[in-house]
C-alpha cells in the first residue's frame, strides 16, 4: 500500500526511555490506601502534593477510553469516570483512584482505573482536566485516547480497533522532548505547533502514513512503503509513532 506524504521523510536510532525526570514508576492495577470513586462521575483527587506547574500526568486504564484536557483556568485537577450500563451498579466503575504525588521535585497526577475481581473488566471512560500538562504517560486498551493541549515528554500505548484516529495527541507548546506513541490497533494522529523538533520515525505494518511538514526544515529523509524517518528542524529528541494495523497522521504547524 503506498505512502502518501506532503514531504518525503535516514533511519534514526530507536528512542531512549522518555524523560527520566518524570520517574513514573510502574502502576499496580490497584493500590492500597486508595478508595474507589465516590460517585458515578467525580473522582476524589487525594494526596497532599501541591499542584505544580508544570504538572505531569500518568494514567493507567485497564479497559476503556481516556480524554486529557488542559484548562489553565482551573486550580486543581478534575477527574471523572463512568461506565456504560442500564443500572446504577452497571454504570459504577469497579475501581478508580486519582492521587497527586511529588516525584523529582514536581507534581504528578496519577489516575488508575481497573476491575480487580472480574475476568472481563468493565469499560471505563476517564475524563481528566488539568491546569497544565508537561509530561504525559498513558496506558489504555479498548477505546480511544485523546490528549489535547499537552507539552513535555509523551509516552502513550493504546490498543483500540480501527484504522484511524484511535489515538490523538495535540501539543500546545513546541514538541522538543521525546515522544513515543504506539497503537497495537487503531490509528495515530499527532499535531505539533511550529518550532517543534525531533528525530522522526513513523512505522505502520498495514496502513498509510500521511505527514504534513510543509512549514518545517526536513533533513536526512528516507521513506518506503511502511516507514518514514527524518530530522525535523534539526532536533535530537526521538519522536516514534508505531501503528501496527492503523494509519499515521503527523501534522506540523497547523491548528
Amino acid at each position: 500500500m503506498p505512502v502518501r506524504s506532503n514531504r518525503v521523510l535516514a533511519l534514526v536510532p530507536a528512542p531512549r526511555a522518555w524523560l527520566a525526570a518524570l520517574s513514573l514508576a510502574s502502576i499496580l492495577p490497584w493500590a492500597t490506601g486508595c478508595g474507589a470513586a465516590p460517585s458515578r462521575h467525580h473522582v476524589a483527587v487525594t494526596g497532599d502534593a501541591a499542584v505544580t506547574r508544570p504538572l505531569a500526568i500518568d494514567v493507567d486504564n485497564q479497559h476503556g477510553s481516556v480524554e486529557i484536557l488542559v484548562d489553565p483556568g482551573i486550580e486543581r485537577p478534575l477527574v471523572k469516570a463512568s461506565s456504560p450500563g442500564s443500572t446504577a451498579t452497571d454504570r459504577q466503575p469497579d475501581f478508580v483512584s486519582a492521587e497527586l504525588l511529588t516525584e523529582g521535585g514536581r507534581g504528578v497526577l496519577r489516575v488508575v482505573a481497573s476491575s480487580p475481581d472480574r475476568p472481563e473488566p468493565k469499560y471505563v471512560t476517564l475524563r481528566v482536566t488539568v491546569p497544565s500538562c508537561d509530561g504525559l504517560r498513558i496506558r489504555n486498551a479498548g477505546g480511544p485516547v485523546r490528549a489535547w493541549g499537552v507539552g513535555g515528554a509523551v509516552d502513550v500505548l493504546n490498543d483500540m480497533p480501527g484504522l484511524t484516529g484511535g489515538t490523538s495527541v495535540r501539543f500546545a507548546s513546541p514538541m522538543t522532548q521525546p515522544v513515543t506513541i504506539r497503537a497495537n490497533h487503531g490509528g495515530i494522529e499527532l499535531r505539533v505547533p511550529e518550532g517543534s523538533t525531533g528525530l522522526l520515525r513513523f512505522k505502520t505494518d498495514r496502513g498509510l502514513i500521511r505527514s504534513d511538514t510543509a512549514r518545517a526544515a526536513i533533513r536526512g529523509a528516507t521513506t518506503n512503503a511502511f516507514e518514514q524517518a527524518a530530522s525535523l528542524n534539526g532536533g535530537q529528541n526521538a519522536v516514534t509513532l508505531t501503528a501496527e494495523t492503523g494509519e499515521i497522521d503527523f501534522i506540523y504547524g497547523r491548528r
